[in-house]
């Protein structure tokens, strides 16, 4: 796609008044999200390479979508960017599609995309499917002696009544509330798995470059994205489409890349509601699965071959950064020595997330010092860190600050002298200015620092330390000021360079039609990539006047 292609035509219906997707007729709506999920798959099978990687069954599953009626492929595709739970069906209500989904609902269960309660056979997902009403009536059957609990708790109560009683006739309490609960509850459905995964897989493909460790459903957000697209809330930049190479170079780096994203979502969730435990099993459970292919020197080596920004996106790239989540678990377990054997495999490698090696190598002295108590270890491994050609200038700032730290330690005298052995990180000192303000004293330790206004401030009372040095500039003759933490300098760079940004002629940084950025926006290669165009700027800017400036 060129430029003047994407700037005179447009793939998305177009809605010129600015509303809420809550604002716009229930039909139009409805269309958005079939439109856009279509759109994403006819752009996958529209690519040659992308498609290569499906098989018959894949395919065998678009074509059975796209042979569903109208009201059918609607209301998949409102059910498949839901959670992916079981739904009661009487609560399923989309009358954008049609007062009445039974028909619909029929159909994707005839055609696989759905199945039904029958298939439903756990006791505790039925019970918190009931609303409350009807679950407290169960509790009160089964004769638990406080029903006025929240749902989750009469939940939790319920089945283990289940597990500890039996009825008169000494029949498991669990088949009995099992089946009450279940004519309670009534007609319920859920995505049947493996077209929901081949679909995923779809969407994953669209979206490859805007996959995370936190995205399970990968390829959901983008499909947000196109709706705002359509609806003129987001406007991408215009540039030129072009790709070179392939991230996935057979159809089991696509199986095994969905497949680490569920794994490193699932491990996420747990680190995130401190379930370590699971999380350790999770982490553990990839390494016996994944490792393998991370030494395959086969695999290694068509990696490399990739520019080092579309390396991101292989099944390596994305193992490695659960391989670190694995280190976050090691450590929140208090298992530093293994945390360190972990690190250094990592750092073992020079393939994959180079830009994160930094940080891994102040993680690794920080564990081995401060934890297993290795000082000496410590500065050798500080010292590997600061000759590490991937380590940028700020990661070893602190790796020499931690040298500095370790040396100077009463605690480790025969070390004083070792920091001579350590590679020197000189860095030029800032401009600073210091100025005064009278501190309103806390009433608590988490109260937020207040100052007392100055007196020469129009708003009397108290401020921020950012208002407080927002009020000393302006009485310098500086009157317009803004706390911005460096978001204005890159907005203003950002304009003065947007031309080199988003030019031709650079392969491989542009893959999607919905990016905000060029893919080597924040590697070294993107300078080197632009090397001419930007000492150019720069040498325009050095000539600027103050009036233009």
């Amino acid at each position: 796609m060129t430029k003047s292609e994407k700037e005179s035509t447009s793939v998305f219906p177009t809605i010129t008044d600015e509303v809420s997707i809550d604002e716009l007729p229930h039909n139009t709506s409805e269309s958005f999200y079939l439109d856009n999920f279509t759109f994403a798959l006819s752009s996958v099978l529209g690519n040659a390479e992308d498609k290569a990687l499906l098989n018959d069954e894949d395919l065998e599953v678009i074509n059975t979508f796209d042979h569903l009626s109208e009201a059918g492929r609607k209301l998949y595709v409102r059910l498949f960017q839901r959670k992916y739970r079981w739904l009661p069906m009487s609560k399923l209500k989309y009358p954008g599609i049609a007062a009445d989904l039974s028909f619909a609902l029929q159909e994707l269960l005839s055609a696989g995309f759905l199945i039904g309660e029958q298939n439903l056979h756990d006791l505790t997902v039925v019970l918190g499917l009931l609303p409350a009403p009807d679950l407290r009536i169960l509790a009160k059957d089964v004769r638990l002696a406080d029903t006025g609990q929240p749902k989750s708790r009469l939940v939790e109560c319920i089945v283990q009544h289940c597990s500890t009683q039996r009825s008169v006739f000494g029949r498991s309490m669990h088949s009995v509330v099992f089946k009450k609960a279940k004519r309670l509850l009534g007609s319920c459905c859920l995505l049947k798995e493996e077209p929901r995964v081949t679909l995923l897989r779809m969407l994953l493909l669209f979206s490859l470059t805007d996959i995370t460790l936190e995205d399970e459903d990968a390829g959901l957000k983008v499909l947000f994205s196109l709706l705002m697209a359509n609806m003129q809330k987001i406007v991408y930049p215009s540039y030129t489409i072009s790709r070179s190479v392939k991230a996935l170079r057979d159809r089991d780096s696509l199986i095994r890349l969905q497949k680490l994203l569920f794994s490193a979502a699932e491990l996420m969730g747990h680190l995130q509601r401190h379930e370590f435990e699971p999380a350790l099993q999770d982490y553990l459970m990839a390494k016996r699965e994944f490792d393998n292919y991370y030494k395959d020197e086969d695999v290694v080596r068509y990696d490399e071959s990739l520019p080092v920004w579309v390396r991101e996106f292989t099944p390596n790239s994305l193992y490695t950064k659960l391989l670190y989540l694995g280190v976050e678990v090691l450590q929140k377990m208090r298992n530093y020595a293994a945390a360190v054997i972990q690190l250094e495999e990592l750092l073992g490698q020079t393939a994959y997330c180079i830009t994160s090696r930094g940080r891994w190598w102040e993680r690794l002295s920080l564990n081995i010092d401060q934890h297993l108590k290795q000082p000496a270890k410590a500065l050798c491994v500080i010292t590997s860190g600061l000759l590490d050609p991937h380590v940028r200038t700020g990661h070893k700032l602190g790796l020499y600050l931690r040298a500095v730290k370790i040396c100077s330690s009463p605690k480790n005298k025969s070390l004083k002298n070792r920091l001579e052995d350590v590679p020197a990180v000189l860095c030029q000192e800032p401009p600073s200015r210091v100025f005064h303000g009278k501190l309103f004293p806390k009433s608590t330790t988490a109260a937020k620092t207040s100052f007392y206004a100055p007196d020469f401030a129009e708003n009397e009372g108290l401020c921020g330390v950012e208002d407080l040095a927002l009020m000393h500039y302006e009485q310098l003759g500086y009157t317009d000021g803004v706390h911005g933490e460096g978001a204005t300098m890159t907005t203003v760079l950002s304009l003065i360079f947007w031309d080199i940004v988003f030019m031709d002629g650079i392969m491989d940084t542009f893959w999607s039609p919905f990016q905000s950025q060029p893919l080597d926006l924040r590697w070294d290669n993107f300078y080197l990539n632009r090397k001419k165009e930007i000492d150019r700027r720069l040498e325009e800017l050095s000539n600027w006047s103050d009036e233009v400036c």
